[in-house]
């Protein structure tokens, strides 16, 4: 356990694991979202927890994947940016916390174009919130 600077700039808490394979990182962003309040829908600033992945998820990553993604509670995102390969062991980690947390309460963000293509594919946009940036998800608060 250490501590790292994400590329946005923010401390990170905790990295999880590092190998030439596979490496996760744990930061808290703060955004702006809208939200249902009484009378009408106000910005306010969320803490969100952003999970960054790299490397290989393949099938020797997917314990460690399992691992990375059982503390996440929605909402939060996974940053897929440093990303290689993403193989159907990691899809179905990726499902996993889907069905924890609910659909579409968690942003996959930063794909490349063969990775975003693989969620594409794999119909991940009624899981998930498919995001360009972390910055970009506004998750529903109402």
């Amino acid at each position: 356990m250490g501590t790292a600077t994400c590329r946005h700039g923010a401390r990170s808490f905790g990295i999880l694991t590092r190998d030439g394979v596979y490496g996760a990182a744990i930061c808290v962003l703060l955004v702006r979202c809208r939200g249902a309040f009484g009378w009408g829908s106000r910005s306010v600033i969320l803490r969100l927890t952003t999970v960054f992945l790299e490397g290989e998820l393949d099938v020797f990553a997917a314990d460690r994947l399992r691992a990375t993604l059982e503390g996440v509670t929605a909402p939060a995102v996974i940053d897929l940016g440093g990303v290689r390969l993403l193989t159907a062991a990691a899809l179905t980690e990726l499902v996993r916390l889907s069905k924890r947390v609910g659909p579409r309460r968690i942003a996959l963000s930063s794909a490349a174009p063969h990775i975003r293509r693989v969620l594409e594919i794999a119909r991940f946009d009624q899981l998930f919130a498919i995001v360009e940036r972390p910055e970009d998800f506004e998750p529903d608060l109402g």
